[in-house]
């Protein structure tokens, strides 16, 4: 029909198709004349290839979230056989995770306490001090260790629940220094995107680091190709979705219909500004305060986050603290 070829939303197609022809079925002689309805009223849509930087960056963000998804995985099966190995351990998750002591006890004891008891106290000290491992550490691990004991066990039973602990360490070993490689490549290829002019915003101790500043564009590309801020919310699938008829009003809600990683991105971006103190605390916690719940709160946080790197990235201004919540004309009136 004379038409270049073009891209049209699949949702809307299904919505206009009872438009169109007063029917809710589907068919193939159906679908082009709705597809062409849509062209005509200019619902086509902007076929983006990210190439370069762009693609490899939004690759190794991929890559990243599967890696944090492994190391999650990893620390749950490291806690599932603890419990039942050792129920009675009483150290967190960071000492656990975090530091060299917990690799230290899984190399020499296994982390099972009847190990740990037949090395006997004063065994235990010599052989953990060694391993510079702290004195109050080690009494500690006795401790847990007694009480531990007292839930019957079989030793094969424990020798086969060792071995799952160790593969489950070393699955956790490789997932973490995976992703301390990625997040290097990833910093990597955001200064190469400053260097080259594409990427205008920079890193900001009291807005966003550079790691997280990287993540965002993997999942948003260039945003100079968005002419708008509501072009990029609605890509995300933050624009909000209005729910009104006659009187009835209900409440507006995220629509949820663009790229579902960004959106996840950017929550875990906002999550430190929120706290008191910080750049969104206050704001987070009126809101609060006037009866909204915490996630729609975090929500309106995270529009205003979105919203303010895109318009940094526009205007190429540095971060100003005092100008998130001031709007143009006081500012201009203070100037």
């Amino acid at each position: 029909m004379g038409c270049a070829t073009a891209l049209v939303s699949a949702e809307q197609v299904k919505a206009l198709q009872v438009v169109e022809s007063n029917d809710t079925g589907k068919s193939d002689l159906k679908d082009p004349r709705t597809m062409l309805l849509l062209v005509q009223l200019g619902k086509t849509l902007v076929d983006r290839h990210l190439t370069g930087e762009w693609a490899a960056l939004r690759e190794l963000n991929v890559d990243y979230e599967h890696i944090e998804r492994r190391s999650t995985q990893a620390k749950n099966r490291i806690h599932t056989i603890l419990i039942q190995l050792f129920p009675d351990l009483s150290f967190k998750s960071d000492w656990l995770f975090e530091g060299p002591t917990a690799r230290r006890v899984l190399a020499t004891f296994g982390f099972d306490p009847h190990a740990i008891l037949a090395a006997g106290i004063a065994g235990l000290h010599r052989i953990l001090l060694q391993k510079h491992v702290q004195k109050r550490t080690v009494e500690r691990l006795w401790n847990n260790a007694t009480k531990s004991v007292l839930q019957p066990t079989d030793a094969l039973w424990r020798q086969v629940k060792v071995r799952q602990l160790r593969d489950a360490f070393e699955d956790l070993t490789v997932a973490q220094n995976r992703r301390q490689t990625l997040r290097t490549e990833m910093c990597a290829q955001l200064v190469f995107l400053q260097e080259k002019g594409e990427v205008k915003l920079m890193p900001h101790p009291d807005l966003i680091g550079p790691f997280m500043l990287a993540r965002i564009l993997a999942e948003t590309g260039p945003m100079r190709d968005f002419q708008a801020v509501g072009q990029i919310l609605r890509y995300a699938g933050m624009n909000l979705r209005m729910k009104q008829s006659g009187q009835h009003r209900g409440q507006e809600r995220q629509a949820k219909r663009g790229r579902a990683r960004l959106r996840s991105v950017v929550a875990q971006a906002v999550l430190k500004l929120v706290v008191r103190g910080h750049l969104y605390g206050k704001y987070y916690h009126e809101k609060k305060a006037a009866g909204m719940p915490g996630a729609v709160a975090m929500t309106a946080v995270a529009r205003k986050f979105l919203k303010l790197l895109f318009g940094l990235e526009r205007s190429n201004a540095a971060f100003d603290p005092s100008r998130v919540f001031t709007c143009e004309h006081q500012y201009a009136r203070a100037a």
